[in-house]
């Protein structure tokens, strides 16, 4: 996701100064901010554990505006490469969709998770844990 989000990061910075959108519509720095968030979650991940595949949590705020981000620098990459007539930036665009996809898919799980667990907890400390 990272690899995907720095590639779009820097076709987009570009794209912003060369139209020289102002600072409120500029995305590139919001990207380069994610991505710097998930490489410190990253390492912290790995500094607390000995798997070398632990996932990197985002908290649900943090999640909703990686969605955003996603579906916003999909759009513009596929305007971009319109543009400029550079298809290969419709296959950065879809990956951002599929994590943008799959964010979505772990979040909803998540609450899902969440909310099972809220549930069980108070019924089984209501009952000794007996059902």
């Amino acid at each position: 996701m990272r690899l995907v989000i720095g590639s779009a990061d820097l076709v987009l910075q570009h794209d912003e100064q060369q139209r020289d959108l102002p600072a409120a519509e500029r995305i590139a720095e919001r990207l380069e901010a994610v991505n710097n968030l998930l490489c410190r979650r990253q390492v912290d991940a790995e500094q607390h554990t000995v798997r070398l595949d632990e996932p990197v949590w985002l908290t649900t705020t943090e999640i909703a505006a990686v969605d955003e981000l996603l579906g916003t620098a999909a759009e513009r990459l596929d305007d971009y490469g319109r543009r400029h007539r550079w298809p290969l930036l419709g296959d950065n665009a879809a990956a951002l969709r599929a994590w943008q996809a799959d964010l979505a898919q772990r979040a909803a799980q998540r609450q899902a998770d969440q909310e099972r667990a809220a549930g069980d907890w108070p019924a089984e400390r209501v009952h000794g844990g007996q059902r």
